[in-house]
């Protein structure tokens, strides 16, 4: 399969190992749905690759219409691959978090609903 046809959708691609997988896969020319938080960080991504096709999504996946906006477009676009990177961060010993801080950083929901509807569209190519 040629990347030049290919589509990645990245989580967390502002910045951090998101943004290091994003750039990664631009630069071995996949198009890009690049979901973050910081509109300014994911134009700047898309800028930095102007031979590929970078479609930026504002989304803040601790929240459920980040979530349901992210898992609408996985689930309507021929994906190739998923990059589900999108974290939380306290800066403090976990000792020192609210019981919904452990909560956020424990249950591991914050992607589930974008690998749950992504995963049948890439499953679904590979069988072809």
């Amino acid at each position: 399969m040629s990347s030049s046809s290919s589509l990645a959708l990245v989580t967390g691609a502002s910045s951090g190992i998101g943004k290091a997988y994003a750039e990664a896969l631009a630069s071995r020319g996949f198009d890009l749905i690049a979901i973050g938080r910081r509109q300014e960080r994911l134009d700047e991504l898309k800028r930095a690759f102007p031979d590929v096709a970078v479609e930026p999504l504002v989304a803040d996946l601790a929240t459920d219409e980040g979530v349901a906006a992210v898992a609408e477009l996985a689930g309507s676009r021929p994906l190739t691959m998923l990059i589900n990177n999108a974290g939380v961060a306290h800066y403090k010993p976990f000792a020192e978090l609210s019981a919904d801080e452990a909560a956020e950083l424990l249950s591991g929901a914050k992607g589930q609903g974008v690998s749950s509807a992504a995963g049948p569209p890439i499953q679904g190519r590979e069988r072809r």
